[in-house]
């Protein structure tokens, strides 16, 4: 079994890392398993001298282990080359990408922390308790009008929410009467296929920034040409599949918005509940 030791391996795992050919040939016969002679040959080539064949010695011992590696220096072989030849922290980077989300801390001047400070002390002394000196009924009808007030501030943000989901919905019928008026072709529904046809129009800066815009003759035009283009690599019904899950996702994205308003109304009536009721 072909070895090198440490400091030529990490060499020529140097080289081959800077785009050296020799570098790269050694370290794909070593893992290949080639013969020591074969390796010590591209060795020479690779330093440009002759090198000493490296070889393994083997001695007898009082148990049954084997042979031992005349050796001063810790070997690489084959078995450990694939690991040790491979960017662990670029291929994990790879696939850790889009997991885990790196917030943004925002700063924080020392007098807006001593505001902070006095705010969260003022919290402290008036708590439930506190309010209890107050007469009940009137609690309630006050309480009644700050959480109907408070939910009154988002009702333009809801039209607004409301306005892009027709606006959306309209476009992509549009989009799909398009993609169902071009001819018929003999390509099968795939969702794999579908799936493709759906990340090329999400992820096309393009289209996604002309996406919408029914009204506007040139958007409109840039979307139907990507419907085209679509249609031709992944034919006709993954497509209208594709605008489907588009569809699917535009009343998604409604829910999740009116959902965004309807969470912090509650909390901002259990806060005033738990001081008023």
């Amino acid at each position: 079994m072909a070895f090198l030791n440490n400091n030529k391996y990490r060499d020529i795992r140097d080289a081959s890392k800077n785009g050296n050919e020799k570098a790269q040939i050694i370290l794909q016969q070593l893992r290949g398993g080639a013969a020591q002679a074969d390796l010590d040959r591209l060795v020479e080539e690779f330093y440009g001298a002759p090198v000493i064949p490296q070889t393994i010695e083997e001695t007898s011992t009082d148990n049954d282990f084997g042979t031992q590696i005349a050796e001063s220096e810790p070997i690489v072989e084959p078995g450990n080359a694939d690991v040790l030849d491979f960017d662990l922290e670029a291929i994990l980077d790879g696939e850790m990408e889009g997991l885990i989300d790196e917030n943004e801390l925002e700063d924080l001047a020392f007098g807006d922390f001593l505001k902070n400070k006095a705010r969260d002390g003022l919290r402290a002394r008036k708590g439930s308790a506190y309010f209890k000196a107050y007469d009940p009924i009137g609690r309630g009808s006050y309480m009644a009008g700050k959480i109907n007030g408070y939910k009154q501030k988002f009702d333009g943000r809801l039209k607004d929410i409301d306005r892009r989901f027709n606006d959306t919905n309209k476009a992509l019928g549009l989009y799909l009467q398009h993609a169902n008026e071009t001819l018929d072709d003999n390509v099968e529904l795939d969702m794999s296929q579908a799936s493709k046809a759906y990340d090329d129009f999400t992820t096309d800066e393009g289209t996604m920034s002309s996406f919408g815009r029914h009204w506007d003759e040139n958007d409109n035009g840039v979307v139907v040409a990507k419907i085209k283009e679509l249609i031709a690599t992944y034919g006709k019904q993954n497509v209208i599949a594709a605008l489907n899950t588009l569809n699917s996702d535009n009343e998604s994205y409604r829910s999740y918005m009116n959902n965004q308003v309807d969470s912090e109304v509650s909390r901002y009536s259990k806060s005033i509940e738990n001081l008023l009721k």
